[in-house]
């Protein structure tokens, strides 16, 4: 198989993102409070891609005129967006989470239309259709039936951390053009923990972090280490070898990596209404992506 190291890279994203939804929750619910796990996730990644950059001696320079949209991408891609979505899964299930999160594609497909103005046909319009009913469906029947482990307040929270980072995905990727993937990571980590320290800087006070035992600190690791600075690296290596209908594939597999795990370490439950929607969903995302077996084998001869 051609391309095969990046099909590796891809398959290992999306483990290292399935089980941090059950890694995260855990260490959440023990030992840190989620904005505390905020600002450490994004400040030890941040000095992480620095150092990277001064080993690999990369003096590669910034446009003035281009901070700018580093500002807004750091606000948008790791301020709001890694703020939501650890207090939102501190608030909701597992399997919610991963299941709105995989709308991402999606939503992404609605601000390159609306900001770049590319165009949508007619089964792509069918695929943001149903990606939003599948969504509707989860967060209305979880919360109608009054789960224990699901709330509304927490579905909304992911549902705003996907806007977010789907406005993210849309707006660096003229950066991403103009400079390389590294740079571009370095400056936007860096905006958003300058941004995040006034929303954060509260419960990173208010955490007990003396009486964090080992065993919540390795998860807290894994979240840092695996499911953020592992997989930005992954995918931008993966990014430069298949193309983006491709990577987008791969999402599917995060959702039935976390719910396996949710459902064996009983953190979570399946029921009719989540199967519905991420059945929906599923295909929402299959249509959106543009995904043909036919046209991947065909790129990869």
């Amino acid at each position: 198989m051609k391309n095969w190291k990046a099909h590796v890279a891809l398959s290992c994203v999306s483990l290292f993102y399935g089980i941090n939804y059950t890694v995260a929750k855990g260490a959440m619910s023990e030992a840190i409070l989620p904005l505390a796990l905020t600002f450490l996730r994004a400040s030890t990644v941040m000095i992480l891609f620095w150092l990277l950059h001064l080993i690999l001696k990369d003096t590669e320079k910034i446009e003035r005129k281009d901070f700018f949209k580093l500002m807004v991408c750091g606000i948008t891609g790791i301020t709001i967006n890694q703020t939501l979505f650890l207090s939102g899964l501190a608030l909701t299930s597992t399997i919610n989470a991963s299941i709105i999160v995989i709308t991402t594609p999606v939503v992404v497909l609605i601000f390159s239309y609306l900001m770049l103005k590319e165009s949508i046909g007619i089964k792509k319009v069918l695929g943001i259709l149903l990606g939003l009913t599948g969504s509707i469906i989860l967060i209305v029947g979880s919360t109608s039936k009054g789960s224990s482990t699901a709330s509304l307040s927490g579905d909304l929270l992911i549902c705003g951390n996907v806007v977010s980072y789907s406005f993210y995905l849309v707006y660096v990727k003229s950066l991403m053009k103009k400079y390389k993937p590294l740079t571009v990571i370095k400056w936007v980590f860096l905006f958003g923990l300058l941004a995040m320290l006034p929303v954060t800087f509260k419960e990173v006070w208010q955490t007990d972090w003396q009486s964090i035992s080992i065993n919540n600190w390795l998860a807290i690791s894994y979240v840092i280490l695996f499911a953020t600075f592992g997989t930005y690296l992954l995918n931008i290596y993966a990014l430069k070898r298949v193309n983006a209908s491709m990577v987008g594939f791969y999402i599917y597999f995060q959702v039935i990596v976390n719910t396996i795990l949710s459902v064996v370490l009983k953190v979570d439950t399946l029921d009719t209404v989540k199967i519905i929607s991420c059945i929906l969903i599923f295909t929402a995302v299959f249509l959106v992506s543009g995904f043909s077996l036919k046209k991947q084998a065909h790129l990869s001869k």
